[in-house]
């Protein structure tokens, strides 16, 4: 309906409520329009110039928009809302340029400095009524990514969006390294050792941590390939022989007990018990799964801990843990 609409003034809930439908969920009517199922906004939106791509379908069917859409707040490329024209791709949170105008896309007013909104006065006025018209080109890494991503979108590529964002937002976020694109899409293309080559100086520089801790915030990606993929990438890891320097993890770097879990590959029984008795974990209090375990507990762990092979899992004995700990 915003896509459609030339000028669109007021939100959807205040739309609906003039219209008679007070009892109408706006997410559901806007996931279900976007899923192609019947609507309220049938009797007054005509859909059949709305091309959605399969992606977006699949994501809208599967409620899994927060994690790759940014739907809250509108990204702009200028030239693109001159001409009438809000391309889906804008709203895929890694893409920060439009790759036909070659424009970075802008996400605040230069006039008021707020955050650009939906109902707003036209697509290239603002809700402080000044017109949008900054242009700032967007850089080669930007255009770079922004063209493979639209890629994999308009091919339905969803599992490849998925290691890419997962493996994106765990180098960034706990690892700090902000330039990762050709590693990870070299990774998700079939060859590893670039993506192998980045991490292996945090390893080296981070035992006793295992390779497999370090790659286990990746256990929880919803990519299948990428989770299957992780013991080949923990394997590279390990032998890797690059001359590039040690560096050290951040000192804010944890993990949750998922993550834990994956990292000792043990019960998840013994996490729990290590969570309560073991571990200074950052919560003193409240349910084991928000728990965050810090690095120098983590490395406290590791030395001390030891693997046994029980039908194809480890596991470890709190009181040897315990003993050695006296």
């Amino acid at each position: 309906m915003l896509r459609l609409s030339q000028a669109h003034t007021e939100l959807p809930s205040s739309f609906f409520y003039e219209m008679g439908h007070r009892n109408t969920y706006i997410p559901k009517v806007v996931r279900d329009a976007t899923s192609g199922k019947p609507t309220p906004l049938d009797r007054y939106v005509n859909f059949e110039s709305w091309s959605i791509s399969k992606y977006i379908r699949r994501m809208a069917a599967q409620r899994s928009g927060k994690q790759w859409m940014s739907f809250k707040y509108a990204k702009l490329c200028i030239d693109c809302a001159k001409e009438g024209f809000l391309p889906e791709t804008h709203d895929y949170h890694l893409i920060t340029c439009c790759t036909r105008h070659k424009l970075k896309l802008l996400t605040h007013c230069t006039h008021c400095g707020d955050t650009l909104r939906w109902n707003r006065y036209g697509l290239t006025r603002c809700h402080c009524f000044e017109v949008i018209s900054e242009r700032s080109l967007a850089d080669e890494l930007e255009l770079t990514i922004a063209t493979r991503l639209e890629h994999w979108i308009y091919e339905g590529e969803v599992d490849k969006l998925e290691a890419y964002s997962a493996i994106s937002m765990v180098l960034t976020e706990r690892f700090g390294i902000k330039d990762s694109h050709y590693a990870v899409v070299s990774y998700i293309d079939g060859c590893g050792k670039a993506l192998a080559n980045q991490l292996a100086p945090y390893y080296r520089n981070s035992q006793p941590l295992t390779a497999r801790a370090l790659i286990s915030p990746l256990a929880q990606a919803q990519s299948k390939s990428l989770r299957m993929a992780l013991p080949a990438l923990a394997k590279a890891i390990e032998r890797n022989t690059s001359s590039l320097p040690n560096r050290s993890l951040p000192d804010d770097y944890y993990l949750t007990r998922s993550e834990l879990l994956y990292a000792l590959g043990c019960k998840p029984d013994t996490v729990d018990s290590l969570l309560a008795k073991t571990l200074k974990s950052t919560y003193s209090s409240g349910k084991s799964a928000r728990r965050h375990v810090p690095l120098t507990e983590l490395q406290r762990l590791f030395s001390l801990y030891e693997g046994k092979p029980s039908r194809g899992v480890n596991t470890i004995r709190l009181t040897e843990l315990a003993a050695k700990q006296s």
